[in-house]
């Protein structure tokens, strides 16, 4: 057995497998080990393993895939569901509405309280109570929106590359 070196079809190195010289090799390997890259390089496969420079980064292609980064991540905090008084709530939009739907059709007919399975169980709440879960997911969804918001502006404000290589789209976002 052998120790042969993998590339993808860019030429980045993707790994190292074990083969048999004698049988069938993977594509796209060699028995040569890349060498670790220099700073401000990356290793490459161009018939021999190359040290190339890093792509300089676009400040407009940056701010782009940060916006994205943003926004990614709010709808991560936005679906990820809240905890209000013991009871999992899910705050995904099919979530909300269900919950108004409720809301609706209590009032209709005239219903004190429902059995609502919530992410942790089965509770019964009241008209009061489902109201207090809906302004409260109300609340966290506006809030979500709000620190996307904040970060977009924040991002389109950013004045150089060295600033948005350095932005941080984790922090800020509500609980």
């Amino acid at each position: 057995m052998k120790t042969f070196y993998l590339w993808d079809e860019t030429g980045a190195p993707t790994g190292a497998v074990d083969c048999d010289e004698a049988g069938p090799l993977p594509a796209r390997c060699t028995a040569t080990e890349p060498p670790a890259a220099d700073v401000g390089c990356r290793v490459v496969w161009r018939g021999g393993w190359v040290q190339e420079p890093l792509p300089v980064p676009d400040l407009a292609a940056v701010k782009e895939k940060l916006r994205a980064a943003a926004t990614a991540r709010r709808w991560s905090h936005e679906t990820g569901g809240l905890t209000l008084g013991g009871v999992r709530v899910a705050t995904a939009l099919q979530d909300q509405n269900r919950i108004a739907s409720v809301l609706a059709a209590m009032q209709v007919a005239q219903v004190d309280g429902v059995d609502f399975k919530a992410e942790n169980g089965w509770v019964y709440l009241t008209a009061v109570e489902l109201q207090g879960i809906a302004g409260a997911i109300t609340a966290h969804v506006q809030a979500c929106f709000s620190a996307e918001r904040a970060h977009h502006e924040a991002i389109d404000a950013l004045p150089d590359l060295s600033a948005a290589l350095a932005y941080d789209v984790t922090e800020g976002w509500p609980a």
